[in-house]
């Protein structure tokens, strides 16, 4: 009885009400944005130059057909989905077992490969653009659909095998003993076993992918020239004409490229935060 009294004094009151508000305030301001970029999607250019903040007077849901046709976004789309799915399957797969090995065994050019890894975090991504294009020109890369796939790859890879290697080591060595002794060899302890009980880890590192391959721009604008080849983050750049920019086509393209990235969020999220508080890793 003494301690709910001492729960509910005035100060407590008080900053429960100030932590409530503070928390609401936040929510607001990372909601918000979201909103302001739907509904401003549905606006003329002139309304939107009006007024940003005022809500449409119509829905002119054309807009969005007009930011389809001129980003050409069914086709950024399915680049970027191409690429998004070939670079979570090669991830994912030499993560996976990179991590595995890292975490299970001890063997020579551990530490080599070890602190290889290492290595992706102290050198920025993209301090390596420009090798990474005098590279590719020479060796007849540019422009294609294989350009993107590499530095894909290296880019996530790291951080991708670091977060398994951290998960595996939580898995008891026991369970690795018992398929031994029935006989499994090492890749049907990795596919029976292992892969299915990492799949917290397996899950926040196909959103983490997914994430940053969809939304990378640096090198999509740099190794990819073709129209037909690039993909959406560099797609959005076609709204701009000279100086002009059109606003409202490109909030309804932001919209359309933006609602896959979210859904597959969504789908994920609950894996996403069971493994990085398994892994402690943090973003």
């Amino acid at each position: 009885m003494n301690n709910k009294i001492k729960q509910n004094t005035p100060g407590s009151i008080i900053a429960k009400i100030v932590m409530n508000i503070i928390a609401i305030s936040i929510s607001i301001s990372c909601i918000y944005p979201i909103i302001w970029l739907i509904y401003s999607s549905f606006k003329t250019k002139g309304e939107f130059m009006t007024n940003t903040l005022a809500l449409p007077t119509i829905l002119h849901f054309e807009n969005y057909a007009r930011a389809f046709h001129l980003g050409n976004l069914v086709t950024s789309t399915f680049n970027s989905t191409f690429y998004v799915i070939t670079n979570v399957v090669l991830v994912t797969i030499v993560a996976t077992i990179s991590g595995y090995f890292l975490a299970r065994y001890d063997f020579k050019g551990k530490k080599f490969i070890y602190y290889s890894y290492l290595i992706g975090f102290l050198v920025p991504i993209y301090a390596l653009l420009v090798p990474v294009f005098l590279q590719f020109r020479l060796l007849g890369l540019i422009n294609t659909r294989i350009s993107l796939i590499f530095p894909y790859f290296a880019m996530q890879v790291t951080l991708s095998t670091f977060l398994v290697e951290s998960f595996i080591r939580g898995i008891p060595r026991s369970l690795d003993e018992a398929a031994a002794i029935e006989g499994c060899s090492v890749g049907q302890t990795l596919l029976k076993i292992i892969f299915p009980l990492s799949s917290p880890a397996i899950a926040t590192i196909v959103i983490l992918i997914s994430l940053q391959t969809w939304n990378e721009f640096g090198f999509s604008a740099v190794l990819i020239r073709d129209v037909s080849l690039r993909t959406v983050s560099v797609a959005i750049q076609s709204f701009r004409a000279g100086l002009q920019l059109e606003y409202t086509y490109m909030m309804a393209a932001l919209v359309s490229v933006s609602i896959p990235i979210i859904t597959l969020y969504l789908v994920f999220s609950k894996y996403i935060i069971s493994g990085i508080t398994s892994t402690g890793i943090k973003e």
